[in-house]
Protein backbone atom coordinates (compact mmCIF):
# COMPACT_ATOMS: atom_id res chain seq x y z
CA UNK A 1 0.00 0.00 0.00
CA UNK A 2 1.22 3.48 -0.81
CA UNK A 3 0.01 6.30 1.44
CA UNK A 4 0.53 9.93 0.53
CA UNK A 5 0.37 12.40 3.41
CA UNK A 6 -0.34 16.03 2.64
CA UNK A 7 0.81 18.40 5.38
CA UNK A 8 -1.67 21.26 5.09
CA UNK A 9 -0.53 24.82 4.41
CA UNK A 10 3.22 25.62 4.41
CA UNK A 11 5.59 28.27 3.17
CA UNK A 12 3.78 31.59 2.86
CA UNK A 13 0.49 30.07 4.10
CA UNK A 14 0.63 29.54 7.88
CA UNK A 15 -2.92 28.20 8.21
CA UNK A 16 -4.54 28.63 11.62
CA UNK A 17 -2.45 30.44 14.22
CA UNK A 18 -2.71 30.83 17.95
CA UNK A 19 -0.78 30.56 21.20
CA UNK A 20 2.46 30.94 19.22
CA UNK A 21 1.67 27.90 17.08
CA UNK A 22 1.28 27.69 13.30
CA UNK A 23 -0.89 25.07 11.64
CA UNK A 24 1.72 24.55 8.92
CA UNK A 25 4.30 23.50 11.55
CA UNK A 26 1.92 21.14 13.35
CA UNK A 27 0.79 19.43 10.15
CA UNK A 28 4.38 19.00 8.96
CA UNK A 29 5.47 17.51 12.29
CA UNK A 30 2.47 15.17 12.17
CA UNK A 31 3.18 13.77 8.70
CA UNK A 32 6.89 13.37 9.44
CA UNK A 33 6.01 11.33 12.56
CA UNK A 34 3.48 9.26 10.60
CA UNK A 35 6.12 8.46 7.98
CA UNK A 36 8.59 7.50 10.70
CA UNK A 37 6.09 5.14 12.38
CA UNK A 38 4.85 3.55 9.14
CA UNK A 39 8.37 2.75 7.89
CA UNK A 40 8.35 -0.18 10.33
CA UNK A 41 5.71 -1.98 8.25
CA UNK A 42 6.49 -4.13 5.25
CA UNK A 43 4.45 -3.43 2.14
CA UNK A 44 3.72 0.16 3.21
CA UNK A 45 5.31 3.04 1.35
CA UNK A 46 4.86 6.66 2.39
CA UNK A 47 5.09 9.72 0.17
CA UNK A 48 4.83 13.31 1.40
CA UNK A 49 3.56 16.26 -0.61
CA UNK A 50 6.04 18.35 1.38
CA UNK A 51 8.78 17.47 3.85
CA UNK A 52 9.85 21.04 4.60
CA UNK A 53 8.25 24.45 5.08
CA UNK A 54 7.41 25.35 1.50
CA UNK A 55 4.38 26.53 -0.44
CA UNK A 56 2.65 23.82 -2.50
CA UNK A 57 -0.49 24.55 -4.54
CA UNK A 58 -3.58 22.39 -4.13
CA UNK A 59 -3.20 21.15 -7.71
CA UNK A 60 0.45 20.25 -7.15
CA UNK A 61 -0.54 18.26 -4.05
CA UNK A 62 -3.09 16.12 -5.89
CA UNK A 63 -0.90 15.83 -8.99
CA UNK A 64 1.92 14.52 -6.79
CA UNK A 65 -0.33 11.90 -5.16
CA UNK A 66 -1.52 10.77 -8.58
CA UNK A 67 2.03 10.58 -9.99
CA UNK A 68 3.05 8.53 -6.97
CA UNK A 69 0.08 6.22 -7.63
CA UNK A 70 -0.97 6.54 -4.00
CA UNK A 71 -3.65 4.18 -2.77
CA UNK A 72 -4.63 6.72 -0.12
CA UNK A 73 -4.19 10.49 0.18
CA UNK A 74 -4.44 11.89 3.72
CA UNK A 75 -4.61 15.66 3.96
CA UNK A 76 -3.68 16.76 7.49
CA UNK A 77 -5.12 19.95 8.99
CA UNK A 78 -5.72 21.26 12.49
CA UNK A 79 -8.34 23.80 13.44
CA UNK A 80 -7.84 26.92 15.48
CA UNK A 81 -10.19 27.74 18.32
CA UNK A 82 -10.46 30.06 21.28
CA UNK A 83 -10.42 28.89 24.84
CA UNK A 84 -10.73 30.37 28.29
CA UNK A 85 -8.29 29.53 31.04
CA UNK A 86 -9.95 29.02 34.40
CA UNK A 87 -7.63 29.50 37.35
CA UNK A 88 -10.08 28.64 40.12
CA UNK A 89 -9.64 32.01 41.83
Amino acid sequence: MKICFDAGHGGTDPGATGFGLLEKDITLATVLKCREKLQAYQNVTVALTRDSDRTVSLKARTDFANREKADLLVSVHVNGFGCAIVTGK
